[in-house]
C-alpha cells in the first residue's frame, strides 16, 4: 500500500502539519513566540537541517531511514490520517535517537507494531482526552516508548498494556472487549469499516523487512546480502533480501 505520510497532498491541514511538525523537532513553541528574526539565515538553516534529518529518519532511502510504513504508525485501523500520530511518532523517535534506544526499537519493531495495530484505539482516548493534537502527542510518544521497554524487558503485550494504563499517567485509558470491538447495529458495512476490513488483509501479505521483521514500505527499501560483502557474498539473487535501510546499514552492521 502506498499511502502518504502527511495524509493528503492537498487540504487545509497540510501547511499547520507541515508547521507543527518543524515546531516538534526543534522543540519550538507551536504560537512561535520564541522565535525571533534570523536576520543572517543562521538560524533557519539549522531549523532546516534538523527537520531534513528527521524526515531521512522516518521514511526514506536514506541509509539512516526506519522506514516506518504510514499505515501503521500515521493512520488509524479504518485508514483515517492522525496528525496526533504522526507528531507522536516524531517525537518518539527523536527520543529514541536522544537515548541511543533505536536498536532497542528494531529488535523488537515487530512485536511493536502488533501492539499498536492491536491497541490502536488507545491513541483516540489520549487525543480525546486533551482535545487538542498539540497537547496530547507527547503522552502518546510515552505511551510508544513505555511499549518499547516493557518489550524489551520480556514482557507479553497483554499484560503490559494492562499495567500501563494502571499506572498514573495513563489510568484514564480504558481496554475495549472483543464484544465493543465487533460491536454493530447495522446488515451493511459503512466506508470506515470498509476500509478497515480492506487494510487488515493487505497488511497480512505486506512484505516485510528480513531483519527486524517489521512491514516494508515501497518509498524506503534496501537490498542487502545476506552474506556479507565483506565475508565474500556475492551480488545473486539468492543472496538478496529486501530490508529497511537502517536495518541494513546500522543495526546489521
Amino acid at each position: 500500500m502506498d499511502i502518504p505520510v502527511g495524509g493528503k497532498l492537498y487540504s487545509s491541514q497540510t501547511l499547520p502539519l507541515l508547521l507543527d511538525f518543524v515546531n516538534v523537532v526543534n522543540d519550538l513553541d507551536f504560537n512561535n513566540k520564541e522565535i525571533n528574526d534570523d536576520v543572517i539565515g543562521e538560524a533557519t538553516m539549522q531549523i532546516l537541517k534538523n527537520t531534513k534529518k528527521i524526515v531521512y529518519r522516518l521514511n526514506s532511502n536514506h541509509s539512516s531511514s526506519l522506514g516506518l510504513h504510514p499505515v501503521i504508525y500515521f493512520y488509524s485501523k479504518d485508514g483515517r490520517y492522525r496528525t496526533v500520530s504522526f507528531l507522536a511518532v516524531v517525537d518518539f523517535v527523536m527520543e529514541l535517537d536522544k537515548r541511543k534506544r533505536i536498536n532497542d526499537f528494531i529488535q523488537v519493531r515487530e512485536q511493536f507494531e502488533e501492539c499498536i495495530i492491536k491497541y490502536d484505539y488507545l491513541i483516540r482516548q489520549i487525543y480525546l482526552k486533551y482535545k487538542s493534537v498539540q497537547k496530547s502527542y507527547k503522552d502518546v510518544s510515552k505511551l510508544f516508548q513505555n511499549i518499547v521497554i516493557n518489550l524489551q524487558a520480556g514482557k507479553t503485550i497483554d499484560n503490559f498494556i494492562n499495567e500501563i494504563i494502571s499506572s498514573n499517567d495513563f489510568q484514564y485509558l480504558t481496554i475495549r472487549t472483543i464484544d465493543q470491538e465487533n460491536n454493530s447495529s447495522s446488515p451493511d458495512f459503512n466506508t470506515n469499516k470498509k476500509s478497515e476490513i480492506y487494510i487488515k488483509d493487505a497488511l497480512k501479505n505486506a512484505p516485510k523487512c528480513k531483519i527486524c521483521n517489521g512491514l516494508i514500505h515501497r518509498n524506503s527499501i534496501s537490498i542487502d546480502h545476506i552474506q556479507r560483502k565483506q565475508d565474500g557474498g556475492l551480488a545473486s539473487v539468492d543472496n538478496g533480501q529486501i530490508t529497511h535501510p537502517y536495518c541494513n546499514t546500522g543495526y546489521k552492521n
